[in-house]
């Protein structure tokens, strides 16, 4: 299994406030530069305690805007001293000697900040150069006195080089920036997408369209259409929007399903990481909003590919659409997250459709899979597909073993039966064992992955552990080897849901998300819908573990106590 691993920016300095990530002061050879770049054998003297720089982001994607719709890099100064700074004596320097010269009138107090964008702009708050994403050294000199140099290192974007706390010698990266805001203990993790599409926050999403772009995506043909965005204080000229769904579709009268695309209007745009992402509506499948994060948070920690999960209130044209799912797309950012160096090569598919003139349902099993195409370099890797093929062939027959061990050459066995288990455990109703909603990821291994999907039918309902309508994990089951090595991953994920506590993280959003879902103007669900539902699904998180472990243990006893 590979699953990503974030490496936490961290760096301590020496006493002096200007420490670097290598811990000296300076360059690495001991020498400095003047203020105005030139080389110079003069070792750098920093005056202590006057002004510092405090904060940097070198990649601003959605963290700060500023006007025309700009999001610049930025840099924030603090004065840790008892004296104000006026702003007309601070001079910045960049390590190319590019060097800026305050003219503002007024004053930095002490403990107080100031944020310069990186823009390459003019006016007082503009500095002439950019920072580099790939690594930058600023020095900052008050008057005669160079008062801190800082050599900051390469930045996710989204993610900033911070003292922490303000003015402190220690530095550390974070996906929690605070421009202009006292430095907050650094974030988790260092992909923004972690912290946005968790159980963080609630987004706040406000859509603008005009009356054609309006009408063009209210239909049940799925159009795309665009509409102006302001994103938690952010504001896009243009996002693509369409209505998707299948039972929970809907139109704008009511409370409809969207797929979002961040960057089709401009290549570059992001938020937070983000480039698409759907918003779900529950209305068929989970008045209690929370299945898909319980379900989607147990496949990762399995080692699955799965999407990330987050909440947002959304309103359309000043009309309050209430709280929806926020879900990762997708795509090659997906990728990349659960498999670090696979973004732009691994491929992902969609079995829920027949194409190329095959009817129903794709699946393997029988014939050449019938998958739409989904996320991938084009055109296709003609490998990719052949493993499609080869692993349809090798359950095309009886499961014997050495059909089994065949299977293995093309399927990544771990996975899939991880996956098996994890449907299980969920009962994921709409999921695999129908089968409906499901994904395959190929990657430059050439090995098949399954992949979740469409998890807000889960919890509601006990498992079925030996049933699967999906063909290969019905052939799965009718070899004795393969059914038992799936009986393991199912005890296995029994321990999983116990041991990520996901009964009281569900009471939890339950607390935190109650207000909000009864403040739903646009929900179809009545107040006891809901009260079931919970209900219903706190009982599975509850029981459907030792349920499993009572399957597995009338069909192979003894199992459960000797599978570790």
């Amino acid at each position: 299994m590979k699953l990503l691993s974030l490496l936490m920016l961290t760096a301590c300095g020496s006493s002096n406030p200007g420490g670097h990530p290598n811990g000296k002061d300076g360059t690495s050879d001991g020498t400095s530069d003047t203020t105005d770049g030139s080389d110079t054998d003069v070792p750098l003297v920093i005056v202590e305690g006057i002004l510092v720089v405090n904060e940097v982001m070198s990649d601003n994607e959605s963290t700060l805007q500023i006007d025309a719709d700009a999001l610049p890099d930025w840099v924030e100064l603090y004065n840790p001293g008892t004296d104000p700074i006026p702003l007309s004596e601070i001079r910045i320097a960049d390590e190319s000697g590019v060097v800026w010269e305050g003219q503002a009138q007024g004053t930095i107090p002490p403990g107080g900040t100031w944020v310069l964008y990186a823009d390459e702009g003019t006016g007082e708050n503009h500095l002439p150069f950019l920072i580099s994403s790939e690594g930058e050294t600023l020095k900052v000199s008050v008057g005669l006195d160079v008062t801190d140099q800082v050599d900051i290192p390469a930045l996710p974007s989204d993610v900033s080089w911070q003292r922490y706390p303000d003015g402190d010698a220690y530095w550390v990266g974070t996906a929690t920036p605070t421009p202009g805001a006292n430095n907050t203990a650094a974030s988790d993790s260092l992909d923004p997408t972690d912290l946005a599409l968790s159980n963080t926050m609630i987004h706040q999403i406000e859509w603008t369209f005009n009356a054609a772009q309006f009408d063009i995506i209210n239909s049940y043909d799925e159009n795309w259409g665009w509409a102006e965005v302001t994103i938690d204080g952010i504001h896009y000229a243009q996002w693509d929007v369409r209505l998707k769904g299948s039972a929970s579709f809907d139109l704008m009268d009511g409370k409809p399903q969207f797929k979002v695309d961040v960057n089709q209007y401009l290549p570059e745009a992001r938020f937070r990481g983000l480039k698409g992402f759907k918003l779900h509506n529950g209305n068929v499948m989970d008045p209690t909003r929370t299945r898909d994060y319980l379900s989607y948070q147990l496949a990762r920690e399995s080692g699955l590919m799965a999407p990330r999960v987050g909440w947002a209130e959304l309103h359309v044209n000043g009309n309050y659409y209430g709280i929806y799912m926020m879900i990762e797309d997708y795509d090659n950012k997906m990728i990349e997250h659960a498999f670090p160096g696979d973004g732009d090569v691994g491929a992902i598919f969609e079995p829920n459709e027949g194409q190329g003139g095959n009817p129903g349902w794709g699946d393997f099993c029988n014939g050449n899979p019938a998958f739409n195409y989904e996320e991938g370099p084009l055109p296709p890797d003609p490998l990719v597909l052949g493993a499609l093929n080869s692993a349809s062939a090798a359950c095309g027959g009886a499961a014997n073993d050495n059909a089994v061990a065949q299977l293995w050459n093309f399927v990544e066995k771990d996975a899939f039966l991880t996956y098996m288990a994890w449907e299980n455990l969920v009962n994921h109703t709409d999921g695999y064992k129908a089968p409906n909603n499901w994904r395959v990821y190929v990657g430059p291994d050439y090995k098949v992955w399954l992949v979740p999907a469409g998890a807000e039918w889960t919890w509601d309902f006990p498992p079925s552990t030996w049933s699967f309508g999906g063909q290969l994990g019905s052939w799965c089951l009718q070899n004795t080897g393969c059914k038992r090595d799936y009986a393991i991953k199912v005890l296995e994920m029994a321990d999983r849901v116990e041991d990520l506590d996901l009964e009281t993280q569900f009471q939890d959003l339950t607390t935190w998300l109650d207000p909000v879902i009864d403040a739903d103007p646009r929900s179809p669900h009545s107040d006891t819908t809901v009260a079931n539902a919970r209900s219903s699904t706190n009982t599975r998180l509850h029981d459907n573990p030792d349920t499993v472990r009572v399957d597995v243990d009338n069909t192979f006893p003894g199992l459960g106590a000797s599978y570790n």
